[in-house]
């Protein structure tokens, strides 16, 4: 049988739904699910619910094992839930399919240091400084990385960075 089981995406804003979706093993079907994937991101982020999300991105991800933006959406799914060993091994795989995905990177050097993996994230966020320099969150979290491994004169430096990038937060300023 060539069917997918059907997936329910409804937007709780309640302007829009997309009702039963029953879609086809293709690429056609591949391009759908992250669309839709998208949607229920968008979904869950203002209701809080992140399984819809989950599913879709589960499916696409049994269909097509080799796309790395499933992955990515999966363990940003799993980020938002707290569940930091599932999302850097999704973002791990991400990676090892698409090794050059410094969104992906960021992210996970995120969820490192979220986890208090705080060598690892600084590693990470250190290996994407050149690259992303006008980053201001980057050097925001640097910086907060490198407090927290009493790295206090490269913090104070990348704390500052932030600050000049992004005058307008209250993090990067505080």
């Amino acid at each position: 049988d060539n069917q997918i089981p059907p997936l329910r995406v409804t937007r709780s804003a309640g302007t829009v739904s997309m009702g039963e979706i029953c879609l086809r093993k293709s690429l056609s079907y591949f391009v759908a699910c992250l669309v839709l994937s998208f949607l229920a991101i968008s979904s869950a982020t203002a209701s809080g619910d992140v399984s819809a999300a989950m599913k879709l991105f589960d499916a696409a991800i049994h269909h097509k094992h080799d796309d790395s933006r499933a992955f990515v959406g999966r363990a940003d799914c799993h980020a938002c839930e707290g569940r930091h060993q599932q999302a850097i091994d999704d973002y791990t795989e991400a990676l090892r399919l698409n090794p050059h995905d410094s969104g992906c990177r960021y992210n996970r050097a995120v969820v490192y240091r979220q986890s208090g993996q705080h060598g690892r994230a600084f590693a990470e966020f250190e290996s994407l400084a050149s690259k992303m320099s006008e980053h201001g969150p980057l050097h925001l979290n640097l910086g907060l990385t490198c407090l927290s491994l009493g790295k206090l004169s490269r913090a104070v430096k990348e704390l500052r960075i932030a600050a000049q990038l992004m005058p307008n937060s209250s993090e990067a300023s505080e």
